[in-house]
């Protein structure tokens, strides 16, 4: 990790890949070229699940969700 980077700062990020690889490959069981749709897929996690699902040669479908004023 860069110097510049503050570790608890950095333990998010970490946190939202796991909770990806966790979800994709120990609960779904997902093989490649399953279809995978991502609710949420701007957020932190929805990018590390797109992220992930694309190195399995997932094919990731995602939509964002907008807050209505």
């Amino acid at each position: 990790m860069p110097q510049a980077v503050d570790p608890a700062e950095a333990v998010p990020l970490i946190v939202n890949y796991i909770v990806a690889y966790h979800a994709l490959h120990r609960w779904a069981h997902v093989t490649a070229g399953d279809k995978v749709l991502i609710i949420g897929a701007s957020g932190g996690i929805g990018t590390a699940f797109l992220q992930l699902g694309r190195l399995a040669d997932l094919r990731m479908y995602g939509n964002r969700i907008e807050k209505q004023t």
